[in-house]
């Protein structure tokens, strides 16, 4: 009966080592203990962007909005913030093209830590000139849409890698819209 006892607790403490061992030797990424971190978008700041005139009030004296994004982890480890896309869509979700058949997508590379309990907040530049020149209603460099141009959708995108090395991302929605052809020109 001793034999057996000691065999037993022999095998328990052998198998309490090989656990632990294995939890050393595999590190951060064994799923069952260390999930990927889950980031979202709490707020895009204004979720309706327009420029404004600036002083002189020309067609090219504007001034276009940055949007605020603000990201939060509801679960998981810190995540290291490292790039967006920002990508253009009619009401009807086609996307919106330049003259040429191109993409308007603003892409940028981003350098940020976003910790447990902690919001971060980002200004990006969702209102580009380039998407300004394409969707303002006086202008040349306009593709076929109707006259009416305005709303239109920016998709948001911010991606990072959390401490696991896990490739996280989240979205975010803004509505840009443009203003009459008074307003910036003052005519």
């Amino acid at each position: 009966m001793k034999s057996a006892s000691i065999l037993s607790k022999l095998l328990l403490r052998a198998g309490f080592l090989f656990a632990v061992i294995s939890i050393v030797v595999s590190g951060c990424k064994n799923g069952p203990f260390s999930p990927e971190a889950k980031m979202v978008v709490t707020s895009v700041g204004e979720t309706i962007l327009a420029p404004t005139p600036d002083e002189g009030n020309t067609k090219d004296n504007v001034v276009l909005p940055n949007a605020t994004v603000t990201l939060k982890l509801l679960q998981g480890t810190s995540v290291f913030i490292e790039r967006f896309t920002i990508d253009y869509y009619k009401t009807d979700d086609t996307e919106i093209k330049d003259a040429l058949g191109n993409s308007l997508q603003v892409t940028g590379k981003l350098t940020a830590y976003l910790l447990n309990d902690t919001d971060l907040q980002l200004s990006l530049p969702v209102y580009s000139r380039k998407v300004y020149d394409v969707i303002h209603p006086s202008n040349d460099a306009r593709t076929d849409l109707n006259s009416d141009t305005s709303p239109i959708n920016a998709v948001i995108r911010v991606y990072g890698t959390d401490a696991n090395s896990n490739h996280v991302a989240c979205t975010g929605y803004v509505t840009l819209i443009t203003l009459p052809s008074d307003m910036i020109t003052g005519s």
